[in-house]
């Protein structure tokens, strides 16, 4: 963590929903690591989540972004 935002305010449970995410969708059943950064950049706080895992297939990456697409017409 950049230490020039150990002051910094987030809103409560943050985090929570990106760590699970990563943890369940990324690692699955496997042994893995999670990692989270916080920097900040251009006046910003970036939040980064990241994990070792396998992933998305392209299918599930193509499926996910349709639905998201038909969400927003409707």
């Amino acid at each position: 963590m950049d230490e020039t935002l150990l002051d910094q305010t987030i809103p409560r449970f943050i985090l929570q929903p990106l760590v699970e995410n990563a943890l369940y969708h990324g690692l699955g059943d496997e042994e893995g690591v999670i990692e989270v950064r916080i920097a900040a950049h251009d006046g910003h706080m970036n939040i980064e989540v990241r994990n070792n895992g396998a992933g998305m297939t392209e299918e599930e990456v193509s499926r996910l972004l349709s639905y998201e697409n038909e969400r927003k017409k409707s």
